[in-house]
Order: structure tokens, then sequence, then C-alpha cells
């Protein structure tokens, strides 16, 4: 019995839900990676707190293990400090994580100069109604529109993180986690839950 804590309400997921919902992964999503308990826990919270459709990190399952980038993400990368090295993280997305690909993209100055040159010449006091909504959506498409496009064409788009293992030609999917998480509180759940599950783990990990 697994218990989740949120800051508005407690609830619990069974080892039976856990099992009933890898069956439904292997069956209909087709993932062939291995997937720990805590990692399926982590689907369901994800689904059930933060709303995020679980075909989307599915997706980026399927391009690991596939070696394709259909979901226009940054590609699998290993970490290179303790704790957390001999893992690899790769990245999931969700329309959540939009504002930040597009903060990502956008400067300050490259904002500044993106509504300076788009209003050059124009004389504001003088804009109706309509005018005033035509501008304001060139602005908008400029500033969150096409830099969002720009990352995806170039496959550069950023989400949280899949933490998984690669071992004897499987991948081994651990938990899901935050840029903001930490790396000592990630590698404490992978220590507390996915070691005694695969006790592999310990002989990859170096957390120094």
């Amino acid at each position: 019995m697994y218990t989740i804590f949120t800051k508005n309400k407690k609830f619990t997921i069974s080892q039976f839900e856990v099992e009933k919902y890898r069956d439904f992964i292997i069956e209909y999503a087709q993932i062939s990676g291995i997937m720990t308990n805590v990692f399926i826990v982590d689907l369901i919270c994800h689904e059930k707190v933060h709303g995020i459709n679980p075909f989307q990190i599915f997706q980026s399952l399927k391009d690991e293990e596939n070696s394709t980038n259909n979901s226009s993400l940054k590609k699998s990368a290993r970490f290179k400090r303790a704790p957390l090295k001999g893992l690899w993280h790769r990245h999931y997305f969700s329309g959540r994580f939009i504002p930040l690909n597009v903060q990502n993209e956008n400067s300050k100055k490259k904002l500044h100069n993106i509504v300076s040159k788009t209003i050059k010449g124009i004389d504001l006091s003088s804009l109706n109604e309509t005018e005033m909504f035509e501008l304001s959506g060139k602005i908008a498409k400029s500033i969150v529109l096409e830099p969002y496009e720009k990352r995806k064409s170039r496959g550069d788009l950023t989400g949280e993180w899949i933490v998984f293992a690669k071992y004897n030609g499987l991948n081994y999917y651990l938990c899901l986690a935050t840029h903001n998480q930490g790396d000592e509180n990630i590698i404490k759940t992978i220590k507390e839950f996915c070691i005694p599950e695969y006790p592999f783990l310990s002989e990859i990990i170096w957390d120094g």
C-alpha cells in the first residue's frame, strides 16, 4: 500500500492497483521497458493530482525505446554528477510545460525587441478596439506561438524527467521527477523503493 500526501488531500494506492495499471500499460501502450512500482505510482499520481495524460509520458518512453523523437523533446542524457551518476533521464511533455519553454526561448531583451518591432510606427492612441485586438494577437503570436514552434522544430522542448537505468540491454524506468525536486530527494526515493525491487541498481549508481 502506498500513501500519497498532497497539499489538499491524502489518498492510497494499493499494490493491486499498481499491477492492474502495469498490465494496462503493457497491453495498450506497448512499452517493453521494465517499470518499477514507484514509477507506476508516479504515473497514477500525475494523472490524479496534476491531470497529466499518461500517454504523453508513454510517448517519451516509446521514443527512448525506438530511438525516435516524435515528441520533439530533448534527447535522453546521462546524469554526470553524484548522487544520480550512472542513471539516465529523459523529458516528458505536457501542455502545462508550454510557459516554461516559451520563457526559455525568450530572454527579456528578446521580448522587448519583439514588442518594439511589432508596434514600431504605429500610433497606439489612434487604434480602435478591433485594431488593438488584432495587434495584441500579433504580439502574442510573436512572443508565445513562434518561440514554442521554434523549440519544437529543433526537437528542443523541455518538460520534467523520467529517471531510468540501462542494464543488460533493457531500460528500467525508476520514477518521475522534477527539475527542482533536488537530486538528493530523487536518489532517496530510488534507494528506498527501487533498489529493494531491483538490487542491481546499487551497482550502477555512483552516489559519491
